[in-house]
């Protein structure tokens, strides 16, 4: 295997390049990661931890930021060889262990027609869901994390904060792209203006660097890059009420 391009986030975290997104690792506290990437994704986990001198049987939970393939698709595969607990947000907890049927990310009707053939490819087996989150929620992971609900993208999409390190995992919650922040791909995001309203319950949080699911993270002037998000589409919005 190729070196994988590991991301040293700061210490005993980093981001793992797996298929389809960015994954996550925690090895302070309770060893643990954030999303499980796309099916197939297993290898590269190990692959990473073998490189910090950790094994995937080390791992203790997996948090999953929302249902999507390319965050849950790996799950199950990671489960069976880690036999970590799995916590996603209350709303999504039946599409993961499998008691509702895979919601289709696709907004636009014809999409989501022509891609609901392939999604059982990719999706995860169903697996149990061992802790419901809610806002609010602390997990013992990094050295203490905060749930924040940010619905929008998905119902029951969720950041997780750690004030102790000043740090936001954004999920899909929003996005970093040409050096700066914007709102998650519109036609794979349920309630765009939901989403818009989530970003500014992330503006009371106290942090400096960002993680992101699918770009390089932010390691500092966090919080001030997504204020400027924040009033970019406020003027937009007033903008528009003037047309």
């Amino acid at each position: 295997m190729k070196k994988l391009p590991l991301l040293d986030v700061m210490p005993a975290v980093y981001q793992i390049p797996a298929f389809g997104a960015l994954i996550t690792l925690f090895l302070e506290g309770t060893p643990g990661l954030i999303d499980a990437g796309g099916r197939g994704s297993l290898p590269l986990i190990g692959y990473a931890l073998r490189r910090l001198g950790r094994s995937v049987g080390e791992l203790k939970l997996v948090i999953l930021t929302h249902y999507h393939p390319d965050h849950a698709g790996g799950l199950a595969e990671l489960i069976h060889a880690s036999s970590a607990m799995v916590a996603v947000h209350e709303a999504e907890a039946d599409v993961i262990s499998g008691q509702s049927p895979l919601p289709n990310p696709y907004r636009n009707v014809l999409v989501a027609r022509l891609t609901a053939p392939f999604l059982s490819r990719v999706q995860s087996q169903p697996v149990p869901v061992n802790y419901l989150l809610r806002d609010g929620d602390e997990l013992p992971i990094g050295g203490g994390a905060r749930v924040v609900h940010t619905p929008g993208h998905t119902l029951g999409s969720i950041c997780l904060y750690f004030p102790g390190k000043k740090l936001l995992i954004a999920g899909d919650a929003f996005r970093h792209s040409f050096r700066r922040l914007s709102l998650p791909a519109s036609h794979v995001t349920r309630n765009p203006r939901l989403a818009q309203q989530s970003l500014r319950r992330l503006l009371e949080l106290d942090f400096k660097a960002i993680c992101f699911s699918h770009s390089r993270p932010l390691l500092s002037g966090g919080k001030e890059a997504l204020q400027e998000l924040v009033w970019r589409l406020d003027a937009k919005n007033r903008g528009m009420e003037g047309v």
